[in-house]
């Protein structure tokens, strides 16, 4: 393989030069340091490496070789340097291009390229919700640093420009790693660390917030109430400014975990009354129990996800698991609401139900997450994160460290990592059955138990179309059972619509010719591998369901949408006036959809 960054224009992958410019500038080949040349071929070099692989103008060029004046032969010497240095590091490496030149080099040759690749792939594990390999990446990204970027050209203010740009990233770097590191609980071994960035940026807000976080951590709070007595001193000197609400709220919060609990976690208590007429869900009530029981228990906080049609019953579901662990979660419970937020909102309103000031709200997302994060760990709250639409909504808001736990309730299944999942079924009939007699009373089921079994099912056994159903029949006590009928099944007809509603124009494409083909009388034989995904979609959202036996896996539609198949394949009808038909047939194959895909459009 030929590779840029060589010399004598081809070489073996061992004899590839390697640059550094986090520390001296220094070019290897191998274990043999190579001589760029004189000082300005170095001042060349450094100012190539900064921008390796864009080309640099010529104009750029010799303002950086020349910062306080150019002589009249500048461009003529500029290329005698560009010769010497092509002879020290290899002509195909350095090109005219374009009115400048350019530097050629792979990602591993140039230590720059490797760092911002290591900090990029650490932020988006932290953010992602995995301290653990943020640490690894963020770490490795940091080691290749040798000392202060380029300090021999620390008169040159072209050069001190992008050293101080690199700076900046490997401050930003080092600030991950300690989020990351604080997430895990592993702040001990680099508080020096910290103290000695710190001591070199003192008015560096979030750095000083992180040590903060950390001394808090280690148990060394005088030291970190002092910390921020400091950057109020030095802010107010050198800039004339108070600390940031982030930074002021943080110390509030810390301050506040200093004071006694009172005895009654009443004011954190955020949560909708539950249900005295629950029914049923033993099982998944205890799975959840037995997830959510123990905080701070496992490596990291528990996730759980209540996935189900709508109406099924998922946010009663959680309401109810989260008052029964009201005394593992000392700190409250709170439940917010996702759909149709952003994620700022909830984060604000998360914010302040833990008792952040309003001036939270002025920062940017980022740091209120992080801040979020932060009020979380050393407490034990039971975030009900309820509705959500898709897994990027939910990751900046689950705990990453410490006692608190979140429990989410989604219309799909959403993909969180470490995740337990509970899926959420329509009712049994002796279910539905049961909450039509809590709320009607058992006696007037009793009295006729066909016609209650007919309620029920004309609700689709959904809890939400029941109970709306036997609110009719509470209204009219004297009305027979069976007369509730067609308001459960308007219910569980409005359910349908809001699940259709949800789809995206390809799932509802997809979903559309679904219908039509399970309808037909020989549906076509063909192959479409790019249907696959979208039913696969389909499948999570609870639109589908896999009825294949073997590996190919087979679709129909799910049980609740069965029913109005003729209805989805009439667009022009109002979802809502959907109309049961009986005996739908709606068994089919990813092979047998593709041609009426192809050709239904």
């Amino acid at each position: 393989m030929t590779r840029v960054g060589h010399r004598g224009g081809t070489a073996a992958d061992g004899d590839q030069l390697a640059f550094r410019i986090l520390g001296p500038l220094t070019v290897t080949d191998g274990a043999k340091v190579v001589d760029p040349g004189s000082a300005k071929q170095r001042t060349l070099l450094a100012i190539l490496l900064c921008r390796a692989n864009s080309v640099v103008s010529t104009n750029e060029l010799v303002e950086t070789l020349w910062p306080h004046g150019q002589p009249r032969t500048a461009r003529k010497n500029l290329q005698a340097y560009v010769s010497g240095l092509r002879k020290a590091i290899g002509d195909c490496s350095l090109v005219f291009k374009a009115a400048g030149y350019q530097i050629s080099l792979g990602r591993s040759a140039l230590d720059a390229a490797k760092f911002d690749a290591l900090a990029r792939q650490g932020r988006s594990c932290l953010r992602s919700g995995d301290p653990s390999s943020a640490t690894g990446l963020l770490r490795a990204a940091l080691d290749l640093w040798q000392g202060p970027a380029l300090a021999e050209f620390a008169g040159n203010p072209v050069l001190q420009h992008e050293a101080d740009r690199l700076t900046a990233r490997r401050i930003e770097a080092y600030e991950n790693l300690v989020e990351a590191q604080l997430a895990t609980g592993s702040v001990l071994d680099i508080l020096d660390e910290i103290g000695e960035l710190a001591r070199a940026h003192p008015i560096r807000e979030r750095l000083r917030g992180l040590q903060m976080a950390a001394l808090h951590q280690a148990g060394r709070q005088a030291e970190a109430f002092a910390v921020y007595d400091e950057v109020r001193q030095e802010l107010a000197r050198e800039l004339g400014l108070s600390p940031s609400p982030v930074l002021h709220q943080q110390y509030q919060a810390m301050i506040a975990l200093q004071q006694p609990k009172p005895g009654n976690a009443a004011s954190m208590f955020w949560l909708p009354r539950a249900v005295g007429d629950f029914v049923g869900r033993k099982r998944e009530l205890d799975e959840l129990l037995r997830i959510l029981g123990r905080p701070g228990d496992a490596a990291a906080p528990a996730v759980a996800v209540v996935h189900g049609l709508p109406s099924v019953g998922k946010t009663t579901l959680a309401v109810h698991a989260a008052h029964r662990l009201r005394s593992a979660y000392r700190d409250g419970q709170i439940l917010v609401e996702l759909r149709d937020r952003g994620t700022g909102d909830v984060v604000a309103e998360l914010l302040r139900r833990l008792g952040a000031q309003p001036e939270a709200d002025a920062v940017c997302e980022e740091d209120r997450a992080a801040l979020l994060r932060a009020l979380l760990v050393d407490r034990r709250v039971l975030l009900v994160l309820d509705d959500a639409t898709d897994a990027e909504s939910v990751y900046p808001l689950l705990p990453v460290a410490g006692g608190s736990a979140a429990l989410v309730t989604s219309r799909r299944l959403v993909a969180l990592d470490s995740a337990h999942y509970v899926g959420l079924d329509a009712f049994a009939v002796s279910e539905a059955v049961e909450l039509l007699g809590k709320i009607v009373g058992p006696a007037r089921v009793g009295a006729d138990p066909k016609a209650a079994e007919q309620v029920v099912r004309a609700a689709r056994l959904l809890p939400l179309a029941v109970r709306v159903a036997a609110t009719v029949l509470v209204a009219r006590p004297d009305a027979p059972l069976v007369s509730s009928s067609v308001d459960g099944a308007a219910a569980a007809r409005a359910a349908i619509a809001s699940l259709v509603d949800d789809l995206s124009i390809e799932e509802r494409r997809v979903l559309h010719r679904l219908a039509v083909i399970g309808t037909a009388e020989e549906p076509a034989d063909s192959t479409a591998d790019d249907v696959a995904p979208v039913l696969e979609s389909l499948l999570r959202a609870h639109v589908v369901s896999d009825a294949g036996a073997g590996h190919e896996p087979r679709y129909r539609l799910s049980e609740l949408l069965a029913p109005y198949a003729r209805e989805l394949v009439e667009p022009v009808r109002d979802r809502t006036g959907l109309v049961p038909i009986s005996n739908p047939a709606f068994l089919t194959s990813v092979s047998s959809l593709a041609l009426e895909l192809l050709e239904g459009g």
